[in-house]
């Protein structure tokens, strides 16, 4: 089963951090992204923002960030 879930926090430890579309498949998270509107932001600030903010581990803590580990 697929399930889609918008505007999904991703960090359980204390950030706020969110993810536009998380994809799970039974369950298991298997894909996020990051949406950008054509006419606002181009598809580099979308990769830009996710590299440079959506860290597998968080910085504070070292501790990793379960939807964004393998």
């Amino acid at each position: 089963m697929l399930r889609v879930v918008p505007e999904r926090v991703y960090s359980l430890n204390g950030d706020d951090g969110r993810l536009d579309l998380t994809f799970f498949v039974n369950g298991i998270p298997v894909a996020t992204y990051e949406l950008k509107s054509k006419f606002k932001q181009s598809i580099d600030n979308a990769k830009v923002q996710y590299m440079k903010y959506r860290q597998p581990k968080d910085p504070k803590t070292k501790k990793p960030e379960p939807l964004l580990t393998f």
